[in-house]
């Protein structure tokens, strides 16, 4: 991260703190109006002046620029342009990965779930070097869902184990085929 010769402004110090506070996604109106302590109308509304909203889009521009907050882009439904930390970043990234993972174990694709089991290493990785333990909060197990029909059976439908993974090598270890069970053709597969 290359700070500006003088350091950060009061705003930009401001702003890395929010973001830093909690592993969440912010919309920029919701970032301005904590930055700048604006409490809600009688209405509901938090009302951002358009200097507000100048000075901390400017704000926010030199810390992406120096590699200190991501810019998420902006978002369906309001299109507004969304924030966050680098930390909170990768968090997201950790589980889209290890949801698609989950996806890709149900339908029996071993070769994918190789696949973005090797991208998550790099991942885990650099979560450990920022301090955050990939198997706490982002990795945590899932109760797996089961259907009334499968409840007396601990394995689930035929050919599935009804298993949430906590890392990609516990995923990749159980999609080795031993018995071929959940083959191509599925017979007794259910999607959840």
């Amino acid at each position: 991260m290359t700070l500006s010769p003088r350091g950060y402004g009061a705003l930009q110090r401001r702003l890395l703190a929010i973001l830093n506070a909690e592993d969440r996604v912010f919309e920029t109106y919701t970032l301005v109006a904590d930055a700048f302590d604006v409490k809600a109308d009688e209405d509901g509304l938090r009302m951002i002046n358009t200097a507000q909203m100048s000075a901390a889009r400017r704000a926010l521009r030199g810390l992406v620029r120096d590699g200190a907050v991501i810019d998420l882009g902006r978002h369906y439904p309001n299109t507004r342009r969304h924030w966050c930390s680098k930390r909170t970043e990768l968090i997201y990234k950790i589980q889209r990965k290890r949801k698609a993972i989950g996806a890709l174990v149900l339908r029996g694709r071993v070769d994918e779930v190789a696949r973005l089991s090797q991208q998550m290493a790099p991942l885990f990785e650099r979560a450990r070097e920022l301090g955050i333990e990939p198997y706490a909060e982002a990795m945590k197990p899932r109760k797996p869902k089961v259907s009334a029909a499968n409840r007396g059976d601990p394995a689930g439908p035929a050919g599935t184990s009804g298993l949430a993974f906590s890392s990609d090598r516990e995923a990749v270890a159980a999609c080795q085929p031993e018995g071929q069970a959940g083959a191509k053709g599925g017979a007794g597969l259910r999607s959840g």
